[in-house]
């Protein structure tokens, strides 16, 4: 994280995993490795690893020292990286788009108005509409791949305003964006760009 932040000065040990409720496998996992390490460490360390079941410990972990600010952050940037996989698939349609830029606002000016806004946006991206058009894509044998992607993006876009009010719905939006890349390779790498926006941004 940037400089001299809460985030960077925040250490993790068992007990704060405790706290936090993490399960009790992602704790052993992290004693093998460690007794106490920064976050800013920790994702320096997962990166490096490049191991998909560490990066999902690391985005489970990540939004739970987050405030509500950072949290959708890190949501609207994770479902900006899967927007060019749903407008493949959806070029006319803005919604998702919409609710990620209302919850961007949100961050810089939070106002009744712009909540309003936003939770309006957030919900036209999870309208019933806008999910049945996806998962029927998915349905289509000839883009069954890219419109899956597709409805992974569209998941991400309406968590990142969801992410105001949960954690698990920052965490969400990540782990969305990840599985809307095309590969293995492609969504870990998708998951190592993100933390590397944590790591300069948050």
């Amino acid at each position: 994280m940037k400089g001299n932040n809460r985030m960077n000065r925040k250490w993790i040990t068992k007990k704060t995993l405790e706290k936090m409720g993490a399960c009790s496998e992602g704790i052993e996992k992290f004693e093998k490795h460690f007794k106490q390490i920064s976050i800013s460490d920790l994702l320096k360390w997962g990166i490096k690893k490049n191991d998909q079941e560490i990066f999902e410990y690391l985005n489970w972990l990540l939004v739970r020292c987050m405030t509500k600010k950072e949290r959708i952050k890190y949501a609207c940037y994770a479902a900006r990286l899967s927007l060019p996989e749903f407008v493949k698939v959806f070029p006319n349609d803005n919604r998702p788009l919409e609710a990620i830029e209302a919850a961007e606002v949100l961050i810089k000016h939070n106002t009744e108005k712009n909540r309003a806004a936003a939770w309006s946006a957030r919900s036209a991206a999870r309208s019933t509409e806008s999910a049945e058009s996806a998962r029927s894509a998915a349905r289509s044998a000839e883009s069954a791949e890219s419109a899956e992607s597709a409805e992974s993006a569209w998941s991400a876009a309406w968590s990142a305003r969801a992410a105001a009010w949960s954690a698990e719905s920052a965490a969400w939006s990540a782990r969305a964006a990840a599985r809307s890349a095309e590969s293995a390779a492609e969504s870990a790498a998708r998951y190592i760009q993100i933390f590397e926006f944590v790591l300069k941004n948050i």
